[in-house]
């Protein structure tokens, strides 16, 4: 198990050396720049605009300078308060005037008064909140609505349930979430059209990202418990008198719905992710 973890964490670091290294080579492939503007700059401004951010250097140069900035720490003796340019995620002091920095994901091109990681503590605990969320509504509609399906499969609770999961899964979050402020708050005027406020403000986003979810752990849930039920010891437990509503049906759905929440949890979160990274390419 130990092993796993490990060779894991090490592809993990791997995947995402590469996925850093082709968005930055596709980035540079797109024709203009973060500075391109309706009106354009003269080429003295956007020379030294270049010069202040590191653009003109080599791109081996650039990309390696980015990295080093996000990867290795540093000891810094001094003043810490940073510029957008040196604004460090972790910033703790080890007495004094000694701090430990690390990550340092550079400026954002498109506000000067704010740095990238400004933009993290900004919207990434937000974005943490709906995903542990969506993930949570995903777990409680999905795994009943998928059992209801297999303990009466081939009824209208059956068809029900997956007309309900077929929905779902047709209908993507982009779709869903307007359609959502079209009724029930721009319509209806039950729910705020935006913010982040209250409870109220976390229904409309929460159940747009979790119910895609939601529908696919219900399909998996019952094509799971399906095939626990007609394994030898079910059958067995069923000619020795046992009821399924208790005797060994809680054990026999724990055990078919439990390898479904990892991927509950991988689809909520990613959903959320793609929210957050939407919010953070139109900052940036």
């Amino acid at each position: 198990m130990g092993r796993f973890i490990v060779r894991r964490f090490l592809w993990m670091i791997v995947v995402l050396f590469a996925i850093s290294l082709i968005t930055f080579v596709l980035m540079h492939q797109i024709p203009g720049g973060p500075f391109d503007k309706e009106k354009k700059l003269s080429k003295d401004v956007l020379a030294n605009i270049n010069t202040k951010y590191h653009l003109d250097d080599p791109l081996v140069v650039q990309y390696l300078s980015y990295m080093g900035q996000i990867i290795v720490p540093r000891i810094f003796q001094g003043d810490p308060s940073s510029s957008t340019q040196s604004d460090y995620l972790i910033n703790v002091s080890l007495g004094g005037n000694t701090y430990y920095q690390w990550m340092n994901f550079g400026p954002s091109y498109k506000s000067t008064a704010r740095s990238v990681n400004d933009i993290f503590r900004d919207q990434l605990p937000v974005s943490a909140e709906l995903g542990l969320l969506s993930l949570a509504l995903a777990l409680i509609i999905g795994v009943p609505l998928g059992i209801i399906a297999a303990l009466n499969r081939n009824t209208r609770f059956d068809y029900l349930a997956m007309s309900v999961a077929i929905t779902g899964v047709s209908i993507p979050a982009i779709v869903l979430g307007p359609f959502l402020i079209w009724i029930l708050a721009v319509t209806l005027k039950w729910l705020p059209v935006s913010g982040w406020n209250g409870p109220e403000y976390l229904i409309m986003p929460t159940f747009a990202l979790g119910f895609a979810s939601s529908a696919l752990i219900a399909r998996l849930t019952r094509a799971a418990l399906l095939e626990v039920l007609h394994e030898d010891y079910v059958r067995t437990a069923r000619a020795k008198g046992l009821s399924e509503g208790g005797d060994y049906g809680d054990g026999t759905a724990i055990r078919s719905t439990s390898g479904h929440f990892q991927f509950g949890g991988r689809s909520s979160l990613r959903l959320a992710g793609s929210t957050y990274s939407l919010q953070l390419t139109r900052e940036l």
